[in-house]
Formats: C-alpha cells, structure tokens, sequence
C-alpha cells in the first residue's frame, strides 16, 4: 500500500478534527479498489477516536466505481435517513494534501462475520436493514447522480463478458442461453441499491449492524439484483435454508414482488466467471477454510438450477 506522508496525515487531521493531534497510522485492508489508512487522534479532552481515509488504488478517471465525491454524498444522505454506515468526515478533490481524491470516515468498531452462532436470526437482521435502504426515496434531491444497475449490468456481463471465453465450471452457456431470452428483466420499482450487499461489508457490534461499508458500487434499480447478490453470498456461506430466510424476511416486511429474481440471479451467478479459485481463498482468510471453489461451484450450480426451475414455471414455453 502506498504510505501516507506523514505531513499530510497531519494536514487531513487539521482539515478534519484540528484541536485532536495524530498518534499513529495503520494500513486496513481496502479491497480491489482503494487504500485504506486508518488514523488514530486523541482529541482536546484526552479520549481517543480513529479516522480512515479511503482513496483509490488507480488514478481517479481509471476507476469503474463511484467518484469519491458521489460516494461522499450518498454517505452523508444515508447517514442523515439512520441507515448504519461509516460517518462521512471530509471529501477532498483539491490536490493540496493529495495527488488524488480522498474521503475521510469515522472509523467502526465491530467486526464481519463469516461465522455465527445463529446464521438466520443474522440474515433476518441483513433483510431488515436492506429493506430500509431500498424504502428511501431514490428520488431524494440530497442523492447523488447514481448509475442505473441495468445499464452497468449490460455492459459488465451482457458485453463484457461475452469477449472471454466461457467459464464451464459456473455452467456459463447454460446461463447467458436463459438471459439470451430474458434479459433485460421487466422495468420495475426504481430503489437505491448497495450493488454488494454480503457479509463482508456488513459490520457487527454484538447482535446489531454497527455499518454497512463499501458503497463503491451503489447504483438505481430494481430492489432484486439486491436480492439475487445476497442470496448466493448466504449460500456459499451459510446455506440454501438460510439464504431462503433472508429472503422469506425481506418480502414479507417489504410486500414487494419478486418475479424479476430469478432473472437477477442469473446475472449474478456469473460474478465469479474465471475467479472463483480466487474468490474462495479470500474465504480462508475470513477463517473458512471449508468454503472451497469446489462447494461454491456446486452452490452456484444449485442456485442456477433453482433460478431457472422458477423462471420456467412463470414462462411455461422456456427451452432446457
């Protein structure tokens, strides 16, 4: 990770908390997209309290995720409606202490969880706090401009994707042969989305959600592309019951309909084409070592199966 001069770690603290003095800097895992510093101040009255500036790991015109300042802006506005997330401090675009756009937060104290002693009366709470996110009004003058999810969609895995050769493992041509007839999915309600919605960016402070992090990929559309990402994520995790529960939980406190989901499901079953050994070493390092590219292929086998035996029975005349 590239080192924050310690210069303009005292500069972002001035900006930010200027009666507090820096004690120390520490790196926090970022993701694909940013850098993650985490600064530790203590304020005038001697309590101490952490900041973490987040900035991206590309020049800013390169990355494919919100700019920092929409994400700044989205923060704030979800803040603002009691949705759980990482308190936005400071956005600066100026290049007087970076060479780059940055954000700066409040640091949460909690932990993710890929382990539980109660798996559903955890995606119950996930269901409860996604239904509150897609209850705001996505029309809200305070938003940011957001992208519509179908559009990147078309071109993330209807274009993109296509230029590679197929991903046999996920059962790749099964797949895009049923989007081939079925995308794009009926327009429907118009919701914010997180865009990846599962438990590595959900934030635990005993039995409560403390934040939901990372709203790099926060987009307009309809609520089950939401559904769809949690759903596989909960598989691979914990289980088809469980991700069933979440799901149960999320239509019942929302009343919404869920006939565009299996079409949702397809799409994202494709995620980890060409990736999915990839994806289940992260695993081992949020202490499952069990996950395996092997049991989240046959997940995703299972969780395609399904998808398509729904979307069969509301389209009598679709083909094998």
């Amino acid at each position: 990770m590239e080192v924050i001069p310690a210069e303009a770690i005292e500069a972002i603290v001035a900006k930010v908390e200027p009666s507090s003095t820096v004690v120390g800097t520490s790196g926090l895992p970022g993701g694909l997209s940013s850098w993650m510093t985490t600064i530790e101040v203590e304020r005038s009255d001697g309590n101490r309290h952490r900041l973490v500036v987040r900035r991206g790991r590309q020049p800013d015109a390169e990355r494919h995720t919100l700019p920092f300042g929409a994400e700044y802006e989205l923060l704030r506005h979800l803040d603002a409606h009691g949705i759980p997330v990482a308190r936005p401090r400071s956005f600066d675009n100026s290049r007087h202490i970076l060479a780059q756009d940055y954000v700066v937060l409040d640091f949460v104290d909690g932990t993710t969880r890929f382990t539980t002693d109660d798996p559903i009366a955890m995606a119950v709470h996930m269901a409860d706090i996604l239904a509150d996110i897609h209850d705001l009004d996505a029309t809200h003058a305070s938003l940011p401009a957001l992208p519509l999810q179908v559009d990147r969609i078309q071109g993330w895995v209807i274009t993109d994707l296509a230029r590679r050769e197929p991903d046999p493992s996920l059962r790749e041509d099964l797949v895009r042969r049923h989007l081939d007839e079925h995308w794009p999915p009926p327009t429907t309600e118009r919701c914010l989305l997180h865009a990846d919605y599962f438990p590595g960016n959900i934030v635990w402070e005993g039995d409560a959600i403390a934040a939901v992090i990372d709203w790099e990929s926060a987009a307009l559309g309809d609520p089950m592309a939401d559904i769809a990402t949690t759903r596989l994520d909960l598989r691979w995790t914990f289980g088809a019951e469980v991700a069933e529960e979440f799901t149960q939980r999320y239509l019942s406190v929302t009343g919404r309909s869920n006939a565009t989901l299996p079409i949702w499901e397809l799409v994202v079953s494709l995620r980890p084409a060409g990736a999915i050994s990839l994806w289940a070493s992260d695993m081992a390092a949020h202490g499952r070592p069990d996950i395996t590219a092997h049991s989240m292929r046959s997940e995703q086998h299972a969780y395609v199966d399904d998808a398509v035996r729904r979307l069969r029975a509301s389209t009598p005349d679709l083909t094998p």
